[in-house]
């Protein structure tokens, strides 16, 4: 079913509750109201190669101001009427299952984040799959129905990372990090958001018996900062990788990969595959490769 019903004539309060922060989000019936005119707004989705969700959340924001209108729909998009007037518009997948969505009564404040595991504020989960897109303005109007269709980004990138850490295939075990990376995002421009800590995200290590090592994680991206921010003073989005071998000994090999961050957001591309050669302490990219996440929905 597209859209829920809602009672005939009448506002229905939704109440939402996102991080601790209550708010009121109204769903109006737009049935003939006195002094209401309404237009028909068909949004379709598409969904390219990602896979698709079990269903939509459209939220529209009156402009220049009024109360956000919240639609819970099927994946394929949004068909519903709406009293005259211009609109920004947030859309996303509704079956995350790790996902913190707060200030959603703001079309400019509407956020995503991740929260930091129980090990430490500064390490945060894996944000699993958030797709969706944002509308920065439409118009309805009574005698022209609106019909379009919109792209649905992912707002999550995946990073992985090959390495080579023995030719003996003596490696007993493997722990890795991502630093310097975003705790939330903005969901009307896909965009990490600044703040004060720079977390970081524990990876996932797959350990071959040739020595290769393939380690890997989702993220929003590297930490953004103000563009008056000295070079020496940006903060790195570092991979850091702890090998333990079978006698025991240890070592630590970091590789700088802020310009693979950068890239993929740039290019709005949804992951990363990087090569990379060990130098001792340091790893360089010897190569990687963009492309688009084959990752699936959490049901």
């Amino acid at each position: 079913h597209m859209i829920s019903y809602f009672f005939f004539n009448y506002i229905h309060l939704i109440l939402i509750h996102c991080h601790s922060a209550l708010f009121i989000i109204f769903s109006f019936s737009c049935v003939k109201e006195k002094k209401t005119l309404c237009g028909s707004v068909s949004i379709a989705t598409d969904w390219g190669d990602l896979p698709i969700s079990a269903g939509m959340i459209f939220i529209f924001y009156p402009e220049p101001e009024g109360t956000p209108i919240q639609l819970d729909t099927q994946a394929d998009g949004c068909s519903y009427r709406l009293p005259e007037g211009k609109y920004k518009v947030l859309l996303f997948n509704n079956d995350t299952r790790n996902i913190l969505f707060k200030h959603l009564d703001k079309y400019e404040l509407a956020e995503a984040s991740v929260a930091p595991t129980a090990k430490s504020a500064q390490t945060l989960g894996q944000p699993d799959m958030l797709y969706g897109c944002s509308i920065d303005e439409i118009t309805v109007d009574a005698q022209n129905p609106i019909q379009s269709q919109v792209k649905i980004k992912s707002y999550v990138k995946k990073i992985v990372a090959n390495i080579n850490l023995s030719q003996d295939g003596d490696i007993k075990n493997v722990s890795a990090r991502l630093k310097g990376i975003a705790q939330s995002i903005s969901l009307s421009d896909g965009r990490p958001i600044t703040t004060e800590t720079i977390a970081d995200v524990e990876m996932q290590s797959d350990i071959r018996t040739d020595g290769n090592v393939s380690i890997s994680c989702t993220t929003f991206g590297s930490t953004p900062v103000a563009a008056d921010t000295p070079p020496s003073q940006t903060p790195q989005t570092v991979v850091e990788i702890n090998a333990t071998y079978k006698d025991d000994t240890q070592r630590t090999v970091t590789a700088d990969i802020s310009e693979v961050i950068k890239q993929i957001t740039d290019n709005n591309k949804n992951e990363a595959t990087i090569e990379l050669k060990d130098m001792g302490l340091m790893a360089i990219i010897t190569s990687w490769k963009l492309g688009t996440a084959s990752a699936s929905i959490n049901k």
